[in-house]
């Protein structure tokens, strides 16, 4: 589950390895982790810990070889903010009440902020499903 206040380092630098990969899916052409980390600055163990959630989820294929790499498997249209901080972090939550599995709370039933909270929640929702990997790399 992932608190905002601030996106985390695991949420920005995925969200940095699928622009990345987005950047290449019209031309289809693998690209190497080791490309990656080099245009991100980023190292090899971390982006290969990184990708490993995307892969899970069926966004990123790998291929072997001498050409082998990283392809979106998954058009970057599809593909939103929410989602991946989902994927790496769980469900994006403003407040540990709100948390699909809601943490025990002694004032949950008369708590007068908790309304406030579940609007800026679903604020904050909306503003992520409505950017895509797509809209992201158009400039």
């Amino acid at each position: 589950m992932a608190f905002f206040g601030e996106i985390s380092a695991k949420e920005h630098n995925g969200l940095r390895l699928l622009v990345q990969l987005a950047k290449t899916a019209a031309g289809g052409d693998p690209l190497s982790l080791q490309v990656i980390a080099k245009q991100e600055g980023l190292s090899m163990k971390y982006l290969e810990q990184l990708v490993r959630p995307f892969r899970a989820a069926g966004w990123v294929a790998s291929t072997r070889g001498r050409h082998g790499g990283y392809v979106l498997a998954k058009s970057p249209k599809t593909i939103t903010m929410y989602d991946i901080i989902k994927v790496l972090d769980g469900e994006p939550t403003v407040a540990s009440c709100l948390a699909a599995r809601g943490a025990i709370c002694p004032i949950t039933d008369r708590c007068p902020s908790q309304r406030g909270w579940q609007t800026v929640q679903n604020a904050i929702h909306q503003s992520l499903k409505s950017l895509t990997l797509a809209d992201l790399i158009k400039n």
